[in-house]
């Protein structure tokens, strides 16, 4: 799982919050380990929710919290934008 290669760097916290680590951290590693950069961001209240991806279509979700701790949601391969305009 390519989460694997960045859990090295995750601070040691409760299994329940195990891909969690400081923002920085998390960018710094999205970026070495697979050249994702920030794509998407979206603001619900305190939260920050973020979409890294690569050229070579690998992608990452993060949440950051208002304390600046990013926890990793899902990640995967073939990310596509969508053109304007689709519907649904």
């Amino acid at each position: 799982m390519r989460l694997a290669c960045i859990l090295p760097i995750l601070l040691a916290v409760p299994a329940h919050a195990q891909q969690c680590a400081p923002r920085a951290d998390v960018v710094a590693a999205l970026a070495a380990n697979y050249a994702e950069t920030p794509r998407l961001m979206g603001i619900s209240g305190v939260q920050m929710m973020e979409v890294y991806v690569s050229d070579s279509g690998t992608w990452t979700i993060t949440v950051t919290s208002q304390e600046g701790v990013t926890c990793l949601l899902a990640s995967g391969g073939s990310f596509r934008a969508s053109p304007q305009g689709v519907a649904g």
